[in-house]
């Protein structure tokens, strides 16, 4: 949801003079802080990280349930008829479990044990679970059931089947990819919240048997996960032929995918889980873990978080993430970029009351500071473009500027909470202009409209400027952005 975008004029004082009399106001009227007063609030991190891929999902399961009537069997090494097992598995209250193809896992099989389970329910026929399989759990005492088709197509049919006969009737439903499973780990948190099948489709077209399940099943209402390289427009136009309304959500990437499921669907979760991308068994196992929480499944690689990722964890306010998978999966450096994500601070703003006195008005929020440095980058870019010289990052004015981008929350105005003009956050080293912005969710965003605004751009601009500093401070999910130049 695109928040309202405002943006004030730009501030420039143009007389060093000035700018004196009222730091030496300042200095002798006021206390006002010069610097960030804040206290680090350190966000939850759970970490599910086994030693094997059936450890991880044996820990998972484990945090789930105590006890547990079914379990999903998934082939640990092939994810073509697993896609569709996460709204199952949350249906049936169940954990998905692990085996290879041809021996259950013996971690697998004490989890089972664990669990007093009475059911199993295996996904995928003997090419990616083989007979040996059941037949041990068989010998153990388990109920066994396959769902399996001659396709993975098929078997994601019968899985939507299994799952109606459990939720009842379903007049929506979900469609992937069949040769890729990142967009299916995606929604699958969703998909299991909602009771909404998992549905397979070759990328130009849909077969006839699934078109015939939507017909069967009434279903008026498909969501395509993924853009048009992994799912043509004429599936779309298949669909709507069909009189079928159809909605894409879809990104870039498949972690801009994930992180658009996150956004439409889980915008009010203060949880997220995150796994790696570029695998699929830590993500599949954590899906109905994550639907049991209201969490998205944020996808990661091992040594990657894109800027998606850490906006949604930042921008959500989230403060409580699972990671899921080993260090080979998701690499220390990476839980670290969570953490940090996850963390916030409270600062301290001093304000004026109306009766002139003064009080501490507390704001927690979120800085963050790859953003600033990269709208400051953009600016610096468009100075050159208009024949200027690129200004110096002052660290002298790091904390002055990231004072005023907090109290912005507070006051979106030049003039400061305490009613001090807003050249006084800033005592060591003077600055002499400012931009302040609120509601622009990316540096490009918030530099196209300082550019676009004649005032901002003067100060972007101006020749006299020689450093500066940007900030950009996340709060009670509004962005807030400051610019500061000096000479």
């Amino acid at each position: 949801m695109k928040l309202l975008k405002k943006i004030p004029r730009g501030k420039t004082n143009r007389g060093l003079g000035l700018m004196a009399f009222l730091m030496l106001v300042f200095l002798l009227s006021s206390t006002s802080a010069y610097a960030v007063i804040s206290t680090v609030i350190k966000g939850d991190l759970e970490e599910f990280k086994g030693a094997t891929r059936y450890h991880t999902a044996n820990l998972i399961s484990q945090a789930s349930y105590t006890t547990a009537d079914t379990a999903i069997l998934v082939d640990s090494g092939n994810f073509t008829d697993d896609l569709a097992a996460g709204p199952l598995a949350y249906a049936y209250k169940a954990p998905i479990l692990l085996t290879d193809c041809n021996k259950l896992s013996e971690e697998t099989a004490k989890e089972l044990a664990r669990l007093k389970m009475k059911q199993v329910l295996i996904i995928g026929g003997t090419s990616a679970i083989g007979t040996n399989v059941e037949a041990t759990l068989k010998k153990a005492g388990y109920l066994v059931e396959g769902l399996q088709g001659a396709t993975r197509y098929e078997t994601a049919l019968k899985v939507a089947d299994k799952l109606q006969s459990k939720v009842g009737s379903i007049r929506e439903v979900i469609f992937t990819v069949g040769d890729h499973y990142a967009d299916a780990l995606a929604i699958g948190s969703y998909a299991s919240k909602k009771g909404l099948p998992i549905l397979l489709t070759p990328r130009y077209a849909v077969p006839e048997d699934i078109m015939a399940y939507l017909k069967s099943n009434r279903i008026s209402y498909v969501t395509i996960v993924g853009g048009e390289l992994a799912i043509d427009q004429g599936v779309e136009n298949q669909l709507r032929k069909a009189g079928i309304q159809v909605k894409r959500i879809s990104g870039k990437s498949r972690v801009e995918t994930a992180t658009e499921v996150a956004r439409t669907y889980f915008y009010n979760s203060n949880q997220a889980v995150v796994a790696n991308g570029w695998t699929y068994v830590d993500a599949l196992a954590a899906t109905p873990f994550a639907a049991r929480h209201n969490a998205p499944i944020l996808l990661v690689d091992q040594n990657r978080m894109e800027p998606e990722v850490t906006y949604h964890l930042k921008y959500n306010e989230v403060d409580k993430a699972y990671v899921v998978g080993g260090e080979l999966q998701v690499s220390k450096a990476i839980k670290a970029k969570v953490q940090d994500a996850i963390n916030s601070e409270r600062i301290s703003i001093r304000v004026k009351n109306q009766n002139g006195s003064y009080s501490t008005q507390q704001v927690t929020g979120r800085f963050w500071n790859d953003y600033a440095k990269e709208a400051f980058d953009r600016q610096n870019q468009h100075r050159v473009n208009n024949g200027e010289k690129k200004l110096a990052w002052s660290n002298e004015l790091n904390d002055p500027v990231q004072l005023r981008t907090a109290e912005l929350e507070v006051s979106f105005s030049h003039t400061r909470p305490d009613g001090t003009r807003c050249f006084t956050a800033a005592t060591t080293k003077p600055f002499h202009g400012e931009n302040i912005a609120y509601g622009y969710e990316t540096p490009q965003e918030v530099f196209e409209g300082f550019r676009d605004s004649p005032g901002h751009n003067q100060n972007m601009l101006n020749s006299a400027y020689e450093d500066g500093a940007f900030g950009c401070f996340l709060a009670n999910k509004k962005s807030y952005w400051t610019a500061i130049f000096a000479r």
